[in-house]
C-alpha cells in the first residue's frame, strides 16, 4: 500500500513538472549506454525521480523547480554524480553525460543503498546479500539464517514456515537434495543474491502449466567475480575427553565447470549433511509404516522445535533426517561436479558417502488413558547403539537435441545399511500405582535398503508459440530388508504373578515399485488462452515377506506372512489456461519495472517480463482417476494349514485443480492454488501380521484399508515497500482428508482377550494388562490449517547501528480423529508461535543476532479430557562475533564469539519442566593475513545441555529425555582457501 501511495504521488507531481532530458554515453568510444539508471534526489533527501536510458542512451524526467542531485549508474562504469537546478522553463537539456569505464572490479561499483534488501519478483522473494552482513569467513548457512522468514534448527532449513528441500547454486543442483551440505560448503562472501521460491517440476516449467508439484527451494546467486577460482577451508581440532573434529571442503570453479570435494570426521555431533534413513532406524519402528507419513501418531511436537505449516511434496524428503540426540561419531566424503558442454549438454552430479555411530540413552514417561478417568503409566529406560552406512548418487543431464527437442535425465539412487543394538527396562503401573508388568528387553537389528527416484523427460516445442509435446518416464522404488531379533524377560503382576521368557526373530523383506509414464500436449487456443491434454498410466506393485520365529517348550514355532498389492491407474486429464486483465502501462509502473530489472541477476529479467502488473493467470482442470487395486495375502502357521486371502478394489475419483496468480503491483504478488490427491495404503499397513517387537506395544495391519482423498488449498501474498525497504509475506494452507488412514488403539486395563476381524476370519488375541494394540483404520473428518505471517524492515539507530528487524506469527490447527478402545476421539490441536528477530548489518567485524519465540501448544479432546494438554516452549537465542581491527599486528584479527540458546518449558510432567541454558564461547586469532585462524572453543560452558521432547498420540501423552553431548573444550586450526582469478 505504501508503495502505491508513493508511486501515485510521484506521477501526480510529475504531471505539472518541468522536463529534463539528456543522453548517457561512453566517455571513451562515445557510444550510447543502454540500461543506465538515472535517479534524482533532493540534497540529503529521498529519491524523487528516475529513468532508464533507451537504446540511444537518452532519458527523460519531470521535476518541479528546485535543487537536486543527479546520479547516473551502469554496471562496468564509474558512477556520475552532479548537482542539478531546475528552473521554470519549458525543457532543461543536460546534453551528453559521459561515463568512464570502471578501473576496478564490478563489486566495487555496487551501490548498496540503491539495491533493495528484499524484492518481490513474480512469486519469488529475493534477498540482497550485501544488506545482510556476516563475518568475513562465514558459510552460507550463517547468511541464510539472518534472512527474514528463514530459520535453521536441528539441521533443518525452513523458509516461510515450510521445510526447504532443495538449495541450488546459480540455478543448478549442488550436492543433490541436501540443503545443509550446500549451505555449509558455499562461503557467504561469494553470494550476491538469495532467492526463495516454490519450484515447479521440470515438466511444468516446460509446459508453463502449474501441476502443483512444487517444493520450497533456495537459489544462491553467486557474484560474477567469484565464479572463477578456488575456495574452501581445511580445519582440524582436538579437545578434552578425546573430542575431535577434522575436515576440508575445496571448490574448483571455472565458469560453467565446477568441482567440489568435501570430507569430514568428528565425534562432536557436527553433521554438515542429512542422512537418508530408508530403514527408519533413527526414528524407530517399521519403515513400511513410515512410507505414508505419521499414520500412527496423532500429533507430535518437540520442545523448542516448532514446525508450523505443511511441507511440500517430495520423494526423498520422507527419509532425510538429521539425528541430533545422543552422541554421534561421523565420517563423510562427497563430490559434486557440474559443467556445460557447448550448447548441447548441461551436466551436474554428486556422490555422497557417510558412516556414523550413534549412542543414545533415553528415559520415557508415558501416560495412557483407558477412558474418561482410568489411566496407566508406562516408564522406560533404554540405551541403543546405531551404526549406519549411507551412499547417495544424484545426476542431472539436460541434453539439447536441436532447437526444438531436448531430453532431461535425472536419476537418483540411495543405498543404506544399518546395525542397531538396544536394551530396555520397562514398567507399567495402574492408576493406584500398582505394578502391572515389568520387562527387560534386548534387541538387535541389521538391515539394508535401496531407493531410487529416476526420471526421463522428453520435450518438443513446435514452431507455434505455446504448442508443446512432452513425455515423462518415472521409476520409483524402495527395497528394505531387516532381521530384528528380540529377547525379553516379561513379568505380569495382574493377579497371580507370571513370568515369561521370549526370544523372537522377525525378518522381513519388502519392495515398493512404481513405474509411471505420461504425455502432455499444450495448444494455444487464442492469444490469451491455452489448453493442455494429458494422459498418465501408473503401475504400483509392492511385496512384503515377513516371518516370525519363537522357541516354545523346546520346539521352534514359526509363522510366515506374504502380502502383495498391485495398482494399475489410468489418469486422463485436461487443463485450461486463461489470461485476463491488461498490463499496467503507467509511467510510474514502467519506471519501477526498469529500476527493478536493472538489479535483477541473470535469468530473472525474463521471468519479470512474463509477470506483468495487472495480469491474472488462471488455470483450472481435472484428472479422472481409474484405479484397479488388488491385495493378496497368505499366512502359514506351524500348527495350522496355510490360509490365503485376495481382495480387489476399484477406485474412481475426479481430481480437480485450480490456480490463480497475479501481481496487484510491481512490488507484490498473489497466488492461490487448489488441488486434490489420493494416497494408497502401504504394504506394512495392509499386512495382517502381528508385530510384537515391543511386547507392550503391539501392532497389526488392516487388509481392508481404502485410499485417502485429500483437498488442499494454498494462498500466498507478498509485498514490499521501496521507500521504507519493508516487506510483508502471508501464507495460508488448509488440507481436508477423507478416509484418512488413522489409528485404532486398544489398551488393556486388565488381562483381555479381543477378537480381531481379519481378512481371513476372526482371530482371538490375548492382551496382558498394560499392553496396547494399534491397527490402522479409515476415518473421515481429518483436516489441518496453517497460517504464516512475516513482516520485516531495516532500522537504523544513532545513524550508525544498522539492524534488520523481522517479526513472524505462525498459527497451526489440526482436527485429528482416532479410535481408542472402540470410541472415537477427536483431538483438536492448536499451536500459536509468535517470533521476533533482530540481526546486525553493521560490518564484517561485528555480527550479532537476537531472536526469541514462544510456542503455545493446546490439545483438546472430545471424550478424553485427561488427554487435554496445555504446554509452552520459550526459546531465546543470542549470537555474536566481534573481530578486532588495529594497525598493530598483535592486536589485529582477534575473534571473540559467543552463542547463548535458552529453552524453557512449562506444562510437562513433573521433573520435565526445566530451563536449558546452552552457552558456547570461543576466542581465536586470525593468522596468515586473515587466511588462517587458531581458535579455542568451549561448548556448553554451564554444563546444562539437555533434550526433552513431548509427544501427544492416540490415547497417550509422553515425555522423552535423551542423553546429549555435554561440556567440552576444543582447540582448532582453520585455513581458508580463497584464490579467485582477477581478484
Amino acid at each position: 500500500m505504501l508503495a502505491r501511495v508513493w508511486l501515485f504521488a510521484l506521477v501526480s507531481v510529475a504531471a505539472a513538472a518541468q522536463v529534463v532530458v539528456g543522453v548517457v554515453a561512453d566517455s571513451s568510444s562515445g557510444t550510447p549506454v543502454l540500461g543506465a539508471t538515472v535517479s534524482v534526489q533532493r540534497p540529503g533527501g529521498p529519491v524523487v525521480g528516475g529513468a532508464i536510458t533507451d537504446r540511444s542512451g537518452g532519458f527523460s524526467l519531470r521535476l518541479t523547480e528546485g535543487f537536486y542531485v543527479l546520479h547516473v549508474r551502469s554496471i562496468g562504469y564509474d558512477s556520475l554524480v552532479r548537482p542539478l537546478r531546475v528552473r521554470a522553463s519549458d525543457t532543461l537539456r543536460l546534453g551528453t553525460l559521459r561515463l568512464r569505464p570502471s578501473s576496478v572490479q564490478a563489486r566495487d561499483v555496487i551501490v548498496e543503498e540503491a539495491a533493495p534488501r528484499i524484492e518481490v519478483k513474480g512469486d519469488t522473494l529475493e534477498y540482497n546479500a550485501s544488506q545482510f552482513k556476516t563475518e568475513r569467513h562465514a558459510d552460507a548457512d550463517k547468511l541464510v539464517a539472518k534472512l527474514p522468514g528463514v530459520e535453521i534448527e536441528n539441521g533443518q532449513v525452513r523458509a516461510q514456515g515450510q521445510t526447504v528441500q532443495r538449495v541450488l547454486v546459480d540455478g543448478k543442483p549442488f550436492f543433490g537434495q541436501d540443503p545443509m551440505a550446500t549451505l555449509r560448503t558455499i562461503p557467504a562472501e561469494i553470494i550476491e543474491r538469495v532467492q526463495v521460491f516454490d519450484q515447479m517440476s521440470d515438466q511444468a516449467q516446460f509446459t508453463r502449466f502449474d501441476d502443483g508439484q512444487r517444493i520450497k527451494t533456495i537459489n544462491l546467486v553467486t557474484r560474477p567475480d567469484r565464479r572463477n577460482g578456488q575456495f574452501g577451508k581445511l580445519y582440524a581440532g582436538y579437545g578434552e575427553n578425546t573430542r575431535y573434529t577434522a575436515g576440508a571442503n575445496v571448490n574448483y570453479w571455472g565458469g560453467d565447470q565446477r568441482l567440489s570435494v568435501m570430507g569430514m570426521s568428528n565425534n562432536i555431533n557436527q553433521q554438515n549433511f542429512a542422512i537418508e534413513d530408508l530403514l527408519g532406524m533413527f526414528g524407530g519402528g517399521n519403515p513400511f509404516m513410515r512410507m505414508v507419513g505419521s499414520a500412527f501418531r496423532a500429533m507430535g511436537q518437540s520442545m523448542g522445535r516448532n514446525r508450523p505449516g505443511g511441507d511440500g511434496p517430495g520423494f526423498l524428503s520422507t527419509f532425510l533426517v538429521t539425528p541430533s540426540d545422543g552422541i554421534t561419531q561421523s565420517h563423510a566424503a562427497a563430490l559434486n561436479y557440474s559443467n556445460e558442454f557447448g550448447s548441447w549438454l548441461d551436466l551436474s552430479g554428486s556422490y555422497f558417502l557417510n558412516t556414523s555411530t550413534n549412542n543414545a540413552e533415553q528415559s520415557l514417561d508415558r501416560l495412557l488413558f483407558l477412558g474418561d478417568s482410568a489411566t496407566q503409566r508406562n516408564m522406560q529406560r533404554s540405551s541403543a547403539e546405531t551404526r549406519n552406512l549411507n551412499h547417495r548418487l544424484n545426476l542431472r543431464a539436460d541434453i539439447t537435441l536441436d532447437s526444438m527437442n531436448s531430453l532431461l535425465l535425472t536419476p537418483r539412487f540411495t543405498w543404506q545399511s544399518t546395525d542397531r543394538s538396544s536394551t530396555a527396562l520397562t514398567q507399567t503401573r495402574a492408576q493406584n500405582d500398582a505394578l502391572l508388568n515389568a520387562l527387560s528387553t534386548q534387541s538387535k537389528t541389521t538391515g539394508s535398503g535401496f531407493s531410487t527416484n529416476s526420471e526421463l523427460l522428453y520435450r518438443h516445442r513446435f514452431p507455434t508459440d505455446g504448442r508443446t509435446l512432452s513425455a515423462r518416464l518415472q521409476w520409483n522404488q524402495q527395497t528394505n530388508a531387516s532381521d530384528p531379533s528380540t529377547s525379553s524377560l516379561n513379568a505380569y503382576y495382574d493377579g497371580a504373578p507370571r513370568f515369561d521368557t521370549l526370544t523372537t526373530t522377525q525378518p522381513q523383506d519388502g519392495t515398493v515399485r512404481t513405474l509411471s509414464a505420461n504425455m502432455l500436449y499444450t495448444e494455444p487456443l487464442a492469444e490469451r488462452q491455452q489448453l493442455q491434454l494429458g494422459y498418465t498410466i501408473t503401475n504400483t506393485t509392492s511385496q512384503l515377506e515377513r516371518s516370525w520365529t519363537q522357541p516354545r517348550n523346546g520346539q521352534e514355532f514359526r509363522a510366515d506372512w506374504h502380502t502383495s498389492s498391485s495398482g494399475l491407474e489410468h489418469r486422463p486429464g485436461i487443463r485450461y489456461k486463461l489470461i485476463l486483465g491488461s498490463p499496467d502501462t503507467s509511467a510510474a509502473t514502467q519506471l519501477m519495472q526498469g529500476l527493478m530489472r536493472s538489479f535483477a541477476p541473470r535469468g530473472m529479467g525474463r521471468m519479470m517480463r512474463q509477470s506483468d502488473v495487472g495480469i491474472w493467470n488462471i488455470e483450472f482442470g481435472t484428472d479422472l482417476q481409474l484405479l484397479n487395486f488388488a491385495v493378496d495375502q497368505s499366512q502359514s502357521l506351524a500348527s495350522a494349514a496355510p490360509t490365503t486371502f485376495a481382495l480387489t478394489r476399484q477406485f474412481r475419483a475426479l481430481l480437480p485443480t485450480l490456480s490463480v496468480t497475479t501481481r496487484p503491483a510491481m512490488t507484490s504478488f498473489f497466488r492461490a492454488w487448489y488441488s486434490t490427491r489420493t494416497n494408497l495404503p502401504s504394504p506394512g499397513q495392509l499386512q495382517e501380521a502381528l508385530d510384537n517387537t515391543n511386547p507392550l506395544q503391539l501392532s497389526i495391519g488392516n487388509a481392508r484399508l481404502s485410499q485417502e482423498y485429500t483437498h488442499s488449498v494454498w494462498l500466498t501474498y507478498g509485498t514490499f515497500d521501496l521507500s521504507s525497504a519493508s516487506s510483508l509475506f502471508v501464507s495460508l494452507n488448509a488440507n481436508l482428508t477423507n478416509s484418512r488412514i488413522a489409528t485404532a488403539t486398544t489398551i488393556a486395563a486388565r488381562d483381555t482377550t479381543i477378537a480381531l476381524d481379519l481378512a481371513n476370519g476372526t482371530q482371538n488375541l490375548i492382551l496382558p494388562a498394560g499392553t496396547q494394540l494399534s491397527r490402522p483404520t479409515n476415518l473421515d473428518g481429518y483436516w489441518n490449517a496453517t497460517a504464516f505471517v512475516l513482516y520485516s524492515r531495516p532500522v537504523t539507530l544513532f545513524d550508525a547501528v544498522k539492524l534488520n528487524v523481522s517479526g513472524t506469527l505462525a498459527l497451526t490447527y489440526q482436527r485429528d480423529p482416532s479410535l481408542v478402545n472402540g470410541q472415537e476421539n477427536i483431538a483438536h490441536s492448536t499451536i500459536v508461535t509468535p517470533g521476533l528477530s533482530i540481526t546486525s548489518n553493521i560490518s564484517e567485524n561485528l555480527d550479532f543476532t537476537l531472536s526469541g519465540r514462544t510456542a503455545w501448544n493446546t490439545v483438546l479432546n472430545t471424550i478424553r479430557s485427561q488427554l487435554n494438554q496445555r504446554f509452552a516452549t520459550h526459546t531465546i537465542l543470542a549470537r555474536g562475533t566481534y573481530i578486532t581491527s588495529d594497525s598493530s599486528a598483535w592486536l589485529d584479527g582477534w575473534v571473540f564469539s559467543t552463542e547463548f540458546n535458552y529453552v524453557a518449558t512449562v506444562g510437562l510432567a513433573e521433573g520435565y519442566n526445566v530451563g536449558v541454558p546452552l552457552l558456547n564461547l570461543a576466542v581465536g586469532k586470525r593468522i596468515l593475513d586473515g587466511r588462517g585462524e587458531v581458535r579455542l572453543s568451549v561448548f556448553d560452558v554451564l554444563n546444562r545441555n539437555n533434550s526433552i521432547t513431548r509427544n501427544v498420540g492416540s490415547g497417550y501423552v509422553e515425555d522423552v529425555q535423551t542423553t546429549v553431548l555435554r561440556r567440552y573444550a576444543l582447540l582448532s586450526v582453520t585455513y581458508f582457501l580463497r584464490a579467485f582469478r582477477g581478484s
